[in-house]
């Protein structure tokens, strides 16, 4: 193991990444690039959701679509400025938290019924830290792309270079 990795409790490698100087500015740079070519209207969109999905009549399927269908938007405004590509999975190996909904949605595309949870399970951190997604492909890729939930369909590296793989 390199003198840049530690291991998580469950004795997985965990990358402690450290980015230089200019590496740091590179990505803090393309960040604010990337908020400052979001549309206004678009962004507006994104502070009244809350309001407008608590109160319109709708299932929350059809709610959890609308999210969707808006994250998207401001994803695809995005990517000029971010280093992730198929098979890039630097954000793929911590915990995630998932609605119901998003459960069941992930739970068709695969044909399986997810397990019920009637409470919030709460991890410490490190529990799966360096464990990559259930989801994870041999080649990095997810395997539930279209479905993932929300945070994960989200998260985004602006920095250009690479973590060795976590995967084991």
């Amino acid at each position: 193991m390199s003198s840049d990795a530690a291991r998580s409790s469950k004795g997985a490698p965990v990358t402690n990444e450290v980015l230089t100087a200019e590496q740091l500015q590179s990505a803090s740079a393309r960040r604010s690039a990337f908020l400052a070519a979001i549309p206004e209207p678009m962004l507006n969109a994104e502070d009244e959701l809350p309001a407008v999905v608590a109160v319109i009549h709708a299932s929350t399927r059809s709610k959890l679509h609308r999210v969707y269908r808006l994250a998207d938007e401001i994803s695809r405004t995005r990517e000029p400025f971010v280093a992730c590509a198929k098979g890039c999975s630097s954000c793929c190996h911590m915990n995630v938290s998932i609605t119901t909904a998003e459960a069941d949605r992930m739970g068709r595309s695969i044909g399986r019924q997810p397990t019920a949870v009637h409470r919030s399970i709460h991890h410490q951190p490190e529990h799966f830290a360096g464990q990559p997604c259930t989801f994870l492909g041999p080649d990095g890729a997810c395997s539930v792309y279209a479905d993932r939930p929300l945070y994960a369909a989200h998260m985004r590296r602006t920095s250009r270079i690479r973590p060795p793989a976590t995967r084991i």
